[in-house]
């Protein structure tokens, strides 16, 4: 049964976690742009000085370029912070607070997406500008950022909760993320990947997140520009859940 209170507390909860995970890099939160920012804006410069401005898929090398920043900023930063926060029991301290498993998540997810907004903005207004593109600057763009920005921070704290410690966090992070980035739709057209690919990439959630973004950004929001936004959502809703079920206060 619904129980309203319980909702109440939860919001509170997760927003008072939040400030606090906000105020731990509030004195770094430069590097953290820079971190996330840096491989997507290097890669945008190489592939601008290679093909220039006469470019067929001019919108997928910068659309793929923002969902690059938000799987770093997202997914990559909270894999390996929670697999060190695992590693140096860091969740014994959280379980003496009056608060649910979930709130905290929903904490760690908000701030990893959050602080992967600015870097994903800087990609897309410099993708713009370099190649010239008509970009359509859509309120919804907002609701597929924080849709997806959930989704990958769920698969990374998914990541984080299962790994032994930091060291294995890293390492399967270093092997999902090529997958998420490469064998998806995100720079490239699904129809110039191998047929292989092309089965993978329906399981992934960069698939919807690049067609998502492109939709909105070209200012094309229709039935199929929900339905990708409606998979996403699934992705956050099974990831956050599985990252709970999996998750335990205290690490043998």
């Amino acid at each position: 049964m619904f129980n309203p209170n319980g909702l109440k507390k939860h919001m509170r909860d997760t927003l008072y976690l939040l400030w606090t995970q906000i105020l731990n890099v509030r004195t770094g939160w430069v590097w953290y742009f820079l971190l996330s920012s840096f491989i997507p804006l290097l890669t945008l410069f190489f592939l601008f000085m290679v093909l220039g401005y006469q470019i067929q898929y001019a919108d997928y090398i910068v659309t793929g370029n923002v969902v690059f920043a938000v799987v770093l900023g997202s997914l990559n930063t909270l894999a390996e912070q929670m697999g060190w926060m695992k590693q140096n029991r860091f969740f014994e301290h959280f379980a003496a607070l009056p608060i649910a498993r979930m709130s905290l998540i929903t904490a760690l997810v908000a701030r990893c997406t959050l602080f992967s907004l600015p870097s994903m903005v800087a990609v897309l207004l410099i993708g713009k500008f370099l190649f010239k593109l008509q970009v359509v600057l859509h309120p919804l763009a907002l609701l597929v950022f924080v849709l997806s920005g959930f989704a990958l921070a769920g698969v990374g704290a998914f990541i984080g909760i299962t790994s032994k410690n930091g060291n294995h966090a890293n390492i399967t992070v270093r092997v999902v993320f090529p997958i998420l980035v490469f064998a998806a739709p995100v720079m490239i057209p699904m129809d110039r990947l191998p047929k292989l690919l092309q089965w993978v990439a329906v399981l992934l959630p960069t698939t919807y997140i690049a067609n998502a973004f492109r939709a909105v950004l070209n200012g094309r929001v229709n039935g199929e520009f929900w339905l990708n936004v409606a998979t996403i959502a699934g992705f956050m809703v099974l990831s956050l859940w599985l990252t709970a079920k999996r998750f335990d206060w205290r690490v043998e």
